[in-house]
């Protein structure tokens, strides 16, 4: 189940018997820290925002959250975790069953976990409906980018979005792959017209590209661009895209065309990362200043 839905589920829990309460802890800076340094800003927040009596009605959330901690959390590619539970102890799930009690009534149990790899400022609320404001808003900030591999043969796109990379095989499949034949005896050991003949061939490889993507582009909400390939290319693809992609690239990385998909998905959020992490420092350095 992908966030999107696991969210639109938790939207359901409203006006219930049972408050929610919503924690969401974040840190700051490249580092990934120790489970223990989210379970110190765990307690901090719950020291500094519930009441002994709250503390109780919420033990088996507290405990589960404790627990999860202890038992199931990989800070690995993380840099926030959002829960929302109603005390009522349903019992930790696998990943991605969306809320415990599902959407059997407000008398069920409510345990959920959501982990995201963008800081969300730290906070606690208790409330009668699950709190995903923050959410929403950093989501907002988080938009979906795209991907662009190229080489003077092939290419290859792809769009990432809330962690998760998609290729689309699909855009350039009538694009088949050709090799320049240009030798010296074919063109009578005339070196220049070798190399327009290669380079014609290069720039109606680019000028196809440039409109496959333009295509694939058009209506769809790109926040920016990567490219990626062999470096030499770079200038000359950017000179075929229309203005306005053009000024949505944001970021190179030389890669050879054959890699993995996860491969390109870490070398694109290494460039994705210092773009949306500037967005929202200055906030979370006001916020972890109070925990």
């Amino acid at each position: 189940m992908s966030i999107s839905e696991r969210i639109n589920i938790l939207k359901k829990f409203k006006n219930l018997t049972y408050p929610i309460l919503t924690i969401y802890l974040s840190f700051l800076g490249s580092k990934t820290p120790s489970t223990s340094e989210l379970k110190r800003q765990f307690h901090s927040l719950m020291t500094q925002n519930l009441t002994a009596r709250e503390k109780k009605h919420f033990g088996n959330t507290i405990q589960s959250i404790d627990d999860y901690f202890d038992e199931t959390y990989d800070s690995r590619g993380k840099r926030s975790v959002a829960f929302f539970g109603n005390g009522q102890r349903p019992g930790l799930r696998p990943e991605g069953s969306g809320p415990a009690g599902g959407a059997s009534g407000p008398e069920g149990g409510l345990f959920e976990i959501l982990e995201f790899e963008f800081p969300i400022a730290p906070l606690c609320r208790i409330s009668n409906s699950v709190f995903l404001d923050p959410i929403t808003s950093a989501l907002l900030e988080h938009k979906r980018y795209l991907v662009l591999l190229i080489d003077r043969e092939k290419t290859r796109l792809f769009t990432v979005h809330l962690g998760e990379i998609k290729e689309h095989e699909d855009v350039f499949i009538n694009i088949v792959p050709q090799k320049v034949r240009a030798d010296e005896e074919h063109f009578y050991g005339r070196s220049d017209k070798i190399f327009r003949h290669t380079e014609d061939h290069l720039n109606r490889h680019l000028r196809l590209v440039a409109e496959k993507a333009r295509e694939f582009m058009k209506g769809k909400r790109i926040n920016f661009i990567i490219l990626g390939g062999h470096e030499e290319l770079f200038e000359k693809m950017k000179r075929h895209l229309r203005k306005d992609i053009r000024d949505k690239i944001a970021g190179e990385f030389v890669t050879e065309l054959n890699v993995p998909i996860n491969s390109v998905y870490l070398a694109s959020k290494k460039i994705a990362k210092h773009i949306e992490q500037d967005k929202v420092y200055a906030e979370m350095e006001s916020s972890l200043a109070g925990v």
